[in-house]
């Protein structure tokens, strides 16, 4: 079973790019950030830069993932960001816009997800602090 939401205010070369998880998961673009578990890339599409995040289900280590009862029972961490990123703009408080987000599941297993946000225009990067 897979779900997936996207703004219907992109633009059309975002739209496209971002149509379907699948369509996410064969986006290439510039790697910010990587892990086992997820993946950060940055893209630029009729102007506007956008961060990729994709999430992948934890195959690996069995006592970590409770055996499997863990993607079933818990919140896989692409959908408490982005339920996060709603309500905090539900609250007033300025987030990142999100493009789109979804997930895919198998048996109900966490498999992957992803999340697209709208880069923050007028930001100081953390790190450069």
């Amino acid at each position: 079973m897979s779900s997936w939401w996207i703004d219907p205010a992109l633009p059309p070369a975002a739209g496209r790019a971002f149509a379907s998880l699948e369509a996410v998961f064969a986006l290439d673009g510039e790697l910010i950030a990587k892990s086992p578990l997820s993946s950060v890339l940055r893209l630029t599409l009729d102007g506007r830069r956008y961060y990729v995040k994709r999430y992948v289900g934890d195959r690996g280590n069995p006592w970590r993932n409770w055996f499997g009862l863990r993607s079933r029972l818990l919140k896989p961490p692409v959908q408490k960001e982005w339920e996060n990123l709603l309500a905090f703009q539900t609250w007033g408080i300025p987030t990142a816009r999100l493009a789109a987000y979804g997930l895919e599941r198998c048996a109900g297993r966490f498999v992957r997800g992803a999340l697209i946000t709208e880069e923050l225009a007028d930001t100081v990067d953390l790190a450069q602090m």
